[in-house]
């Protein structure tokens, strides 16, 4: 059996390299982030879309201004639930 404290290095050293590797990646001159996360981006519009248009009834124009809708809306709300956190962290330390 292995120690905690083995497998708690051992995660350590993976996450290490893996840091390594991605600035490593980031720092090559034909590095272009908006090509390496394009996929990612495609992926999370569309799960957006999709959610605000389940069976594609809308036109895609329709689709795409409420998922961004929905999408600043999340964002607003994780605005809120921060700034709702940091007045429960005062009145605890107050």
């Amino acid at each position: 059996m292995v120690s905690p404290t083995v497998t708690a290095a051992r995660k350590r050293l993976k996450t290490l390299r893996a840091k390594a590797a991605a600035r490593k990646r980031v720092a090559r001159p034909d590095y272009d982030p908006k090509k390496a996360t394009q996929a990612c981006r495609a992926g999370f519009w569309a799960k957006l879309m999709a959610e605000v248009d389940p069976d594609s009834r809308l036109s895609e124009a329709d689709r795409l201004h409420k998922a961004k809708s929905l999408f600043a809306a999340r964002m607003y709300e994780a605005r809120a639930n921060k700034l709702a956190r940091s007045i429960r962290t005062m009145r605890k330390a107050g």
